[in-house]
């Protein structure tokens, strides 16, 4: 009986940075990809943003690179290397080479709407000044503006440079400076965690209440920043996980095949993971709150709307008019918001069957559930249980 070839080894190198919590999680994909491999050997160069140059890949014997192309000098260097390629990064854009981005627009309608849901009429993007590096600030920006539009919201922006943090008294006084113009309650979305967390130690520092008067959003749902933080940060989970073992699967295919046909990859998010620094309501009307406090509490146990305006003692049709002025949303929809959101917390962090959390948080079946996370994600419950544990494919 022959003796089943080998596969060659295929020595691929990943250039990231270490330091961005975005990246390491898009390693983390790769890892997850690697693990069903067993003829990779990956070669890590973890600082490409630093002073030190990248390794002379042209001279290298390797045969492949996934690499983020947000800096200019790693695109440079990767796109002369010859090499099979797939970038990952902000831009969404690598003419004539293949490249995984997340969707930055539905990331920042995610935003919007879980500020909208609060009750807020007010609100704010705090993000970078542009620079070829970051231009997804800038896309998450327009894209929150016009979210807030639409629902007839304002919005107002501050951009400041990432090493605006280095004079840390000036950066302060920038912020709450800014935050003095911005009228109350306002519903901040940051165009990361970091971003996030400083504007939330700007706000401990000049005594501005969080969130009663101004509640925060970031994106990357870094445990280690959105836990430190104070209060606990509300986050985006952007799927970079996903993004990672993505690219390391079409690089896979393209060593494989030596085919250079360029492929665009847009990766969802995960969803919105709250926490207490969007813990709150932003309105005046205490039946509309009432009602919203009532579903919160009962959506999961058979609540209908009459139930709702009988407790709240106030008729159907006002009840409606008054929580759809303060919530953009009406009481059936705001039920099944909430439904959604425990269901989609209990996919995220639990291994529970999805029958059973279906049962648990009001879904009629696991058929109804699965829909309702189709149209309101694109992906189904299993699907969005697998993306954000890569690893659990293993």
């Amino acid at each position: 009986m022959p003796k089943s070839r080998k596969s060659p080894t295929k020595r691929v190198a990943l250039i990231f940075d270490a330091r961005l919590p975005y990246d390491s999680q898009v390693v983390l994909g790769v890892t997850a990809f690697v693990r069903e491999r067993r003829d990779w050997e990956i070669f890590i160069e973890e600082n490409p943003s630093g002073h030190r140059r990248l390794p002379d890949l042209a001279a290298w014997d390797g045969s492949g690179v996934i690499a983020n192309f947000d800096h200019p000098g790693v695109e440079r260097q990767v796109r002369a290397s010859g090499l099979p390629v797939v970038a990952f990064g902000g831009s969404g854009c690598a003419p004539g080479l293949s490249y995984v981005s997340t969707n930055n627009e539905a990331i920042s309608r995610l935003a919007a709407r879980h500020l909208l849901e609060r009750g807020f009429r007010n609100f704010a993007f705090f993000g970078y000044t542009r620079t070829s590096k970051n231009c997804w600030s800038g896309a998450r920006e327009m894209a929150f503006a016009n979210e807030v539009a639409a629902a007839g919201g304002t919005c107002k922006t501050l951009r400041l440079p990432a090493d605006a943090t280095h004079n840390w008294s000036q950066f302060v006084k920038t912020i709450l400076r800014w935050l003095g113009t911005l009228p109350k309650p306002v519903g901040i979305f940051a165009a990361t965690d970091r971003r996030a967390q400083s504007l939330l130690a700007a706000c401990r520092a000049g005594g501005v209440r969080v969130p009663d008067e101004v509640a925060v959003i970031g994106v990357d749902n870094d445990p280690l920043i959105c836990e430190l933080s104070y209060p606990p940060l509300s986050s985006i989970e952007q799927g970079a996980r996903e993004v990672g073992y993505r690219a390391a699967k079409w690089l896979h295919s393209l060593m494989s095949t030596r085919s250079r046909h360029p492929r665009q990859f847009v990766i969802e998010p995960v969803g919105v993971i709250a926490r207490a620094s969007t813990e709150c309501l932003a309105v005046d009307d205490a039946d509309a709150a009432r009602a919203f406090q009532i579903i919160r509490q009962g959506a999961c146990d058979g609540l209908t709307p009459h139930a709702v305006c009988r407790q709240v003692g106030r008729s159907r049709s006002g009840l409606e008019a008054r929580f759809r002025e303060c919530f953009h949303s009406t009481l059936a929809a705001k039920i099944m918001d909430i439904r959604f959101d425990r269901a989609h917390e209990q996919v995220l962090h639990t291994r529970a069957p999805l029958k059973s959390v279906a049962g648990q948080c009001g879904f009629s079946s696991v058929q109804h559930m699965t829909a309702f996370f189709r149209k309101r994600l694109g992906h189904t419950p299993a699907e969005i249980r697998k993306n954000y544990h890569p690893d659990q494919r293993h």
